[in-house]
């Protein structure tokens, strides 16, 4: 079975390198989670994990936008 980086690796081998960077990060961290999560961590542990999984959503979401979206729109 592959791993959810090995996955994202494969689909966004033709994507700059920032989302690509990005998605990484993103993975990382909801691997973190589950790993918190089946650890019993803290509420404040899963809160902070929580709160940079969020940020890394939106930095992502921004990079797709600045890259795929017409620039026309944002004139």
């Amino acid at each position: 079975m592959s791993s959810l980086i090995d996955v994202i690796t494969v689909v966004m081998a033709n994507t700059n390198s920032r989302v690509t960077k990005l998605e990484h990060e993103l993975a990382s961290l909801v691997e973190e989670r589950q790993a918190l999560r089946a650890g019993g961590a803290e509420p404040s542990e899963l809160e902070r994990n929580r709160r940079e999984i969020v940020a890394r959503q939106q930095e992502l979401s921004e990079a797709l936008i600045s890259t795929y979206a017409p620039q026309l729109a944002f004139a």
